[in-house]
């Protein structure tokens, strides 16, 4: 269990540090967030004027290498929250309660084992590392065309497990050999088409591909991207999340496999409110038997 008085306390040395890069230098928010974290991973990388190094260390010192990676990663999202604030970043990411629910799914469908893991828009790769925390030896990769996400991903992976990243247009990166796909693709119904048509070549043979999409895809068809997509997939079920996960449009969670298949059971669900327990309850063991009745 991730300790909340842990994650703020990062959260805490992290702004503390940024502050202080602030009062002597004048930097802004998200480069003394970039700044501070590489100098708390490496003492070594500290380049700052003489007559500050010491009250520097001392901040910098406070990080313990103790803390869980979920801590840290839980203590990075309110970091990049507050960058995105500052520089006024239209931007959201990937909310934790969605995290849950792919990290359930990835390992429903694949158990505890080494993976290689690709985010074709990996954004501040808050939903990569929320699922890599969960499992061991995992091989990481993600693109993005934004020089902000790619550093901010960059820095997640630094602080927690080191990601391959691509700073390209996603469609324009041609893996292999990927086990698994996730991503929380933006509001673009074309886009979406292009992500599952392009990257599913990524993918080995009955890999999965489990993505965060707007609900419009189900509406808005591109009859000639899905007959290419059908052509050597097939989707598995649809998870409809509450309304009030997302501040704008509504979202679903597909899950597409890398194979051609009847599907005896199509997986049909909608997450109710997260507090109202006993409809949460029946949606669990609505996915649980599913799963049990082979729905993979």
């Amino acid at each position: 269990m991730v300790n909340q008085e842990k994650i703020e306390e990062i959260f805490d040395i992290i702004n503390e540090g940024c502050s202080f890069l602030y009062e002597k230098r004048k930097s802004n928010y998200l480069d003394s967030v970039l700044m501070v974290t590489v100098n708390i991973m490496d003492s070594n990388s500290i380049d700052i004027e003489d007559e500050f190094l010491d009250e520097y260390m001392v901040i910098i010192n406070k990080f313990s290498n103790q803390y869980k990676v979920e801590e840290v990663r839980k203590a990075l999202q309110y970091v990049i929250l507050n960058a995105f604030k500052e520089i006024r970043y239209d931007n959201q990411i990937t909310p934790d309660s969605v995290v849950v629910i792919f990290s359930y799914l990835v390992d429903k469908l694949y158990g505890k084992r080494e993976l290689t893991i690709l985010d074709p828009m990996i954004g501040s790769a808050n939903l990569l590392m929320g699922i890599a925390n969960n499992r061991e030896n995992s091989l990481l990769y993600g693109i993005d065309n934004e020089e902000i996400m790619i550093k901010l991903a960059k820095m997640m992976g630094d602080m927690i497990e080191p990601i391959n990243l691509y700073f390209q247009d996603t469609l324009k990166v041609r893996l292999k050999n990927m086990d698994l796909i996730v991503s929380d693709v933006p509001c673009d119904v074309t886009l979406t088409y292009n992500v599952i048509d392009y990257h599913l070549d990524s993918l080995v043979d009955n890999g999965y591909m489990i993505l965060l999409v707007d609900n419009e895809f189900f509406t808005q068809i591109n009859e000639e991207k899905r007959k290419r997509i059908n052509a050597v997939s097939t989707m598995l079920g649809i998870i409809e999340l509450p309304e009030e996960f997302f501040k704008q449009k509504r979202k679903s969670i597909v899950i597409i496999k890398k194979s051609i298949e009847k599907v005896e059971k199509f997986l049909l669900a909608k997450m109710p409110n997260i507090n109202d327990l006993e409809k949460m309850n029946n949606f669990i063991r609505k996915i649980e038997q599913w799963f049990i009745n082979g729905g993979k």
